[in-house]
């Protein structure tokens, strides 16, 4: 009878070993042990194999422990492997709300400017309908001015001629008296 034990190479460890299922033969006898009504122990048998075939021989490849990893050597990489792959999907999601942001921002300016666009009747009766608000603010505009604003008299007071004895100094009047110049601010000329 060939065992298991046989079979595996010295190197490898028992656990390492997996075998196709219509390879093993496991007997029917093994019993839980939960149901303890005649029997305490359980019977012990080991596996026998049928019709073996070397092809149906599988190793498992050893798993390489990180040294950050606790408890199961795939937490890391199962964990790692689900943030890549939701950040990956929250970009992905994120660049296609922005495309279509972009795309109706666009067909609603393309529609505006069909809306927008002015027959030539249209054009015309906008233009008149400009011109007269323009001339009706005018109008308003020249009466507001001459409610509010007084009409100036005279801005600019009469300018007397200078007469004898009197000059002129930088748009200011001078009046000759005995020992200098008087001004006389009133009199500008």
């Amino acid at each position: 009878m060939i065992q298991a034990r046989d079979l595996i190479p010295e190197s490898r460890p028992l656990s390492c070993l997996v075998l196709a299922d219509s390879a093993l033969h496991l007997p029917a006898t093994i019993h839980s042990g939960r149901n303890l009504g005649s029997f305490m122990e359980r019977k012990r048998q080991e596996p026998t194999l049928g019709r073996f075939d070397p092809g149906d021989l599988e190793f498992r490849p050893r798993r390489r422990h990180d040294w950050h990893s606790q408890g199961s050597p795939h937490a890391t990489n199962d964990s790692l492997q689900f943030w890549s792959r939701a950040i990956i999907l929250a970009v992905v999601a994120i660049v296609v709300v922005m495309g279509l942001i972009e795309w109706n921002a666009r067909r609603q300016i393309a529609a505006l400017e069909r809306a927008m666009t002015m027959t030539p009747e249209q054009k015309a009766s906008f233009d008149a309908e400009i011109r007269r608000s323009a001339l009706e603010e005018a109008k308003v505009l020249e009466e507001v001015r001459r409610h509010v604003l007084p009409e100036p008299q005279n801005r600019w007071p009469t300018v007397e001629p200078l007469r004898s004895g009197q000059r002129c100094i930088q748009g200011r009047r001078f009046e000759r008296i005995e020992g200098g110049w008087r001004d006389l601010p009133k009199s500008p000329c």
